[in-house]
């Protein structure tokens, strides 16, 4: 429907200007880093790499990630596919966003709970 289609062209959007990534559930860990931290704001909390270890997946990665920090949240759009659209969000704006989608019956989350 229109909500779904606008909601694939929000992610293509926030990909294109560099707010979100789009990665496979097979990415490796350096490549998860990299995505990831190339969407950490300057004034936004860091990753503590030693936390993610080489052998779990982008699920153990995020949720490591995202019970480290208060006031951001690392988070993924459902676009009904098997890759993930990350980004990085003040508490605030998720919190926002998640209420938002549900309303047209979409989905953001913490992006271990996708």
């Amino acid at each position: 429907g229109d909500f779904e289609q606008a909601w694939l062209e929000l992610s293509e959007e926030l990909i294109g200007c560099g707010r979100a990534v789009e990665l496979d559930p097979r990415t490796e860990r350096d490549d998860f880093l990299a995505s990831v931290k190339g969407l950490l704001p300057d004034s936004s909390p860091s990753i503590d790499d030693s936390t993610l270890t080489d052998d779990g997946g982008i699920m153990q990665w995020c949720a490591a990630i995202n019970s480290s920090w208060s006031e951001h949240v690392l988070a993924a759009m459902d676009i009904g596919s098997d890759s993930y659209v990350m980004l990085v969000l003040g508490a605030e704006e998720f919190t926002r966003a998640r209420r938002l989608a549900r309303s047209v019956l979409l989905r953001i989350a913490p992006a271990e709970q996708m």
